[in-house]
């Protein structure tokens, strides 16, 4: 039997992001990406209280949105699969960097600081290392940092920007041993970098998060 042949184009479509705080003159700018099955706006309100008068806080969605069980119920979103994921992840880069053009960059001289929580996390470091934006400081929370990236670019954005790993020490989805290998990676990468962890799951800790923001 023939198979199909798979074929691509680019098209444009409309994406969203929800804020908090000063958007008329921040003096910081938070770019928070929230893992799968989160919404935007759902992921933002885990800001509330944060947020100071002088910030900016942005959280982009997800491209994919799709209903959490089934056909019904909550709607949610995610940053990619594996099927066809180069594409996806040129689309998130696209429609991030389109955030920093179109809304970071107007308000002048800001400094700007990256969030990524668990599946976020792998889009902050794709994007962090594509060389448009300049991140005073990442926080990686509960998440992974792509092996597939080019160790030297991660190494060249932590000479330039502050590093932070942090993570849950009961958190279900980090097996067994990997944060052991994740900070030898980091170490064989030449990346530097702060490790923080708190007693809890897969979740944000406000009151380490409010250490930054």
């Amino acid at each position: 039997m023939v198979q199909p042949s798979a074929h691509n184009i680019t098209t444009r479509r409309t994406a969203r992001y929800f804020t908090l705080g000063n958007i008329t003159n921040p003096a910081k700018v938070w770019v928070v990406l929230h893992g799968y099955g989160f919404l935007g706006s759902v992921f933002a309100n885990e800001f509330n209280g944060l947020v100071k008068d002088d910030t900016l806080l942005i959280a982009p969605e997800g491209l994919s949105r799709f209903y959490a069980k089934g056909l019904g119920g909550d709607v949610v979103a995610s940053w990619m699969t594996r099927e066809d994921r180069m594409a996806d992840i040129t689309d998130n880069i696209t429609y991030l960097d389109t955030i920093y053009s179109e809304v970071i960059q107007p308000l002048g001289n800001v400094e700007l600081n990256g969030l990524g929580f668990s599946q976020g996390c792998a889009t902050l470091c794709r994007w962090a290392t594509g060389g448009l934006p300049v991140f005073k400081t990442l926080l990686l929370c509960s998440g992974d940092i792509p092996n597939d990236l080019e160790p030297e670019k991660i190494a060249a954005i932590s000479k330039v920007t502050d590093v932070h790993v942090i993570y849950g020490t009961e958190d279900p989805l980090i097996p067994q041993g990997y944060t052991d290998k994740l900070m030898e990676m980091l170490s064989a990468w030449s990346v530097r970098y702060q490790s923080q962890t708190f007693v809890g799951k897969h979740e944000l800790n406000k009151e380490i998060l409010a250490q930054y923001i």
